[in-house]
């Protein structure tokens, strides 16, 4: 071997250690730029895992909302129906019953009224000491029953239940 060429093996030498260094170095930086952005990724991936989470779970509650609000609707329409056909039902009947029956039917609302208007006076008597008792208790009548059982039905009344009231209240029943 001449020197040119000792020279040059050198020189081939030096510089294959350089790029081995260099490419070492290289190789060391890009596996950490590499687990850099492998961590940034993971975390990425992972707040992406919890907002779609969330998300989901918005979605399924305001599924159930939905879900609650249109079985509630199907019951109220559901409860309407039964409501209107009961109402139904009532006023066949009530037109069905003989005079007798509905002067009775009549004078059981006259008792049912007036005994909660006298319970509410007493109760308000009792917790205000206030006297709400008003200066007639007017029964109302549509016309045609005002004619067939008005004086009847306070007849009634005040031959039957009303004899357990006091003179002064029975005073204040009239038809209106």
């Amino acid at each position: 071997m001449t020197g040119l060429e000792k020279v040059t093996g050198k020189i081939i030498a030096d510089a294959e250690a350089d790029a081995r260094e260099l490419m070492a170095g290289a190789e060391a930086e890009c596996a950490a730029v590499k687990e850099k952005y492998a961590a940034a990724t993971e975390a990425e991936l992972e707040k992406l895992r919890e907002e779609n989470d969330r998300e989901c779970q918005s979605l399924i509650i305001r599924a159930r909302s939905s879900a609650a609000m249109a079985k509630r609707n199907a019951l109220l329409e559901a409860r309407a129906a039964l409501l209107d056909e009961a109402y139904a039902l009532a006023e066949r009947q009530i037109k069905n019953l003989n005079p007798e029956q509905y002067l009775d039917l009549l004078q059981k609302m006259l008792r049912s009224a007036l005994k909660n208007q006298l319970a509410g006076e007493e109760e308000s008597m009792r917790l205000y000491g206030e006297d709400i008792s008003p200066a007639a208790y007017e029964v109302v009548l549509n016309s045609r029953d005002r004619e067939t059982y008005g004086e009847k039905l306070l007849e009634s009344y005040r031959e039957g239940d009303g004899a357990r009231l006091s003179p002064a209240t029975l005073a204040k029943l009239r038809l209106a």
